[in-house]
């Protein structure tokens, strides 16, 4: 084989082998991080909550984050006023340009029934999307940590879109 052709067939073989290896923007996997800040409020006696925060979101930039579930009390400690509790919610983080991800956490932990304080942990999964984000999956880690009126939540996980 002459050197011009072996040469460009080593060229060919390392572009294929360059594409093979190299992950496309649609559909690869990262890492996924937010932090929102905002408000939790018991909506009536049977648990039933809302969220309403702001933060901001690997690969979405600033985000409004909002969510309702339920939050059930597991027992009282009557020494402490300490409840401990699980919760459940579905959620949507909205970018500036108004794409979506909607998805469902859990956690559980406790609720100081004296100092309105929470501290929860659990996990998180993508459901769905819209916009730039209609082909979402991922999920992780998340958390609640504060009060009903300054209540932070991260979460730490994945993301494929």
């Amino acid at each position: 084989m002459k050197a011009a052709s072996l040469v460009k067939v080593l060229g060919v073989a390392g572009a294929l082998l360059v594409a093979a290896v190299t992950p496309s923007r649609a559909g690869s996997i990262s890492p996924f991080a937010a932090a929102v800040r905002g408000t939790f409020t018991i909506v009536d006696s049977s648990g039933d909550f809302v969220e309403s925060t702001a933060g901001h979101a690997t690969g979405m930039g600033a985000v409004t984050y909002a969510s309702s579930g339920t939050v059930t009390i597991l027992s009282v400690d009557p020494a402490t006023d300490i409840a401990t509790i699980t919760a459940d919610a579905i959620f949507t983080l909205a970018d500036a340009n108004g794409d979506t991800v909607q998805g469902s956490w859990q956690t559980s932990g406790t609720f100081n029934l004296r100092t309105g304080t929470v501290q929860a942990t659990g996990n998180y999964m993508f459901l769905s999307g819209t916009g730039e984000f209609s082909n979402v999956k991922g999920g992780g880690r998340n958390a609640a940590y504060g009060t009903a009126a300054n209540l932070f939540c991260p979460f730490i996980g994945w993301i494929q879109d």
